[in-house]
Order: C-alpha cells, then structure tokens, then sequence
C-alpha cells in the first residue's frame, strides 16, 4: 500500500491479506482447504476484500496411537495434546497477525469453547470437525454467516 498498490493479495506461511480488489472489481477468492490429510482440496471459497485469512488445524500434523489421533495442538492450560474432534478452524480479521493468533488460540479452545468465545466477540470463524462416521462438519459464527451472506 506504501509503495500505491492498492490492490493486492499477498500469502505468507499459509496466512493471507487482501487489499481492494481483483483487476475486473470483483473480490479475491481464497479456498478454505478440506482438512484432510489424504488430500488437498477446497472446503469452501471464500470472496476476500480488505481482510485477512489464516487457518488453523492439525489434519497435516498428527500422529494416530491405540488411543486415537493425537494432535500437536498442545493446550498451554494443561500441557497436553487438544482432546477434541475439530479438525480446522478458520479466522478472518482485518489483520493477518490477529486472524492466526485467533485461528490458533480457538483450535485450543475447540469447537463448542471456541464458537462461544467468538460469538461474544462477533468474530468472523468457520470451525469444521470430524464426525464421528469421518464426515466433516462446519459450523460458523454468525459473524461468518452475515459475512458470507453479504459477499
């Protein structure tokens, strides 16, 4: 923007920012990825414009045991690995630095914590986990739904 780009959309380590829009005026459209270890599709497109994306999960980084799938989610409130099913959460904000220590701090917290925290804050999030069968489910803060809805 210093240099009078005003439009741009920039990823860096997996977080992105948008600024403006895409060349025939319409927003950027950013996949969220289908947290899937096996492979790399999009779960959902998401229309950016003067916003910020980042993702959290542990579908690429997780080791299965007797126990079950053990995330390198570590939980700073106990020290342990996070125990829930979600297996991505996705934050959008105006800053790409808050949006990922959102997305970060809500796959701590989990799905039912998280969607509660960001409620009372009126945080743009889509949280998607694991069914039980292996089918993923997303639930989204009603920030996102009017956030989608208005795109």
């Amino acid at each position: 923007q210093e240099l009078g780009y005003p439009n741009f959309l920039v990823e860096v380590g997996g977080e992105l920012a948008a600024r403006g829009h895409r060349f025939d005026s319409t927003p950027w459209r950013v996949g969220i990825e289908r947290p899937d270890s096996e492979s790399r599709t999009v779960f959902q497109v998401v229309p950016l414009r003067d916003r910020a994306m980042a993702t959290s999960g542990d579908y690429r980084i997780f080791r299965m045991l007797e126990a079950g799938r053990i995330s390198h989610i570590i939980d700073p409130r106990n020290g342990v690995p996070v125990p829930h099913n979600l297996a991505s959460v996705t934050v959008l904000h105006e800053s790409a630095a808050m949006a990922d220590a959102l997305a970060t701090a809500l796959s701590v917290m989990g799905p039912e914590e998280g969607l509660a925290w960001v409620e009372a804050r009126d945080i743009v999030a889509l949280f998607i986990s694991r069914g039980s069968d292996g089918s993923l489910e997303p639930t989204a803060s009603s920030a996102y739904e009017r956030y989608m809805a208005g795109s």
